[in-house]
């Protein structure tokens, strides 16, 4: 976390804030364990896994309003990325072969696409996968884990 906050780090816009984000994040967790059960008297570990989920949602967000102009072309790209796999995806994986082939048109252009893919990165809403990952039967090579949107529910 100290070398997102460093003068290169992602973070460095926004150091007050990521400074504190492990704070915020079992802060969070509290008070969305609380409004669950009023008698919780310790964290477990959902709770927690909960707040730091929603704390990095903030995070996102935080740096998606602080960092980029409304009119940047690849937070466009990103966001229209993003609706359609919040819209349209059934799996919480998803592969680049998969969006060339079903995204919007404009999404299906490579240079296009690689920009949204890495806006949405650099934003927390896709996570690179590290193994090989199984997709609608189909072992992937590429593929990402997209970041649910916290729908409220505890």
């Amino acid at each position: 976390m100290e070398v997102e906050l460093g003068e290169a780090g992602a973070l460095h816009e926004l150091s007050g804030f990521g400074a504190k984000l492990a704070e915020h994040a079992v802060r969070l967790a509290g008070v969305m364990a609380f409004i669950e059960n009023p008698a919780i008297n310790e964290l477990d570990e959902t709770a927690i896994n909960r707040g730091i989920e929603l704390a990095r949602y903030y995070q996102a967000e935080a740096l998606r309003l602080n960092t980029h102009h409304p009119d940047d072309e690849g937070i466009r790209l990103g966001k229209k990325l993003l609706d359609w796999l919040q819209a349209k995806r059934e799996d919480p994986f998803v592969s680049t072969a998969y969006i060339q082939n079903k995204a919007p048109n404009e999404l299906r252009n490579k240079a296009k696409l690689d920009t949204a893919v890495e806006v949405l990165i650099s934003h927390g809403w896709l996570v690179p996968m590290d193994e090989p990952v199984t997709i609608a039967g189909k072992l992937r090579e590429k593929a990402y884990r997209v970041r649910a949107v916290f729908s409220g529910g505890v």
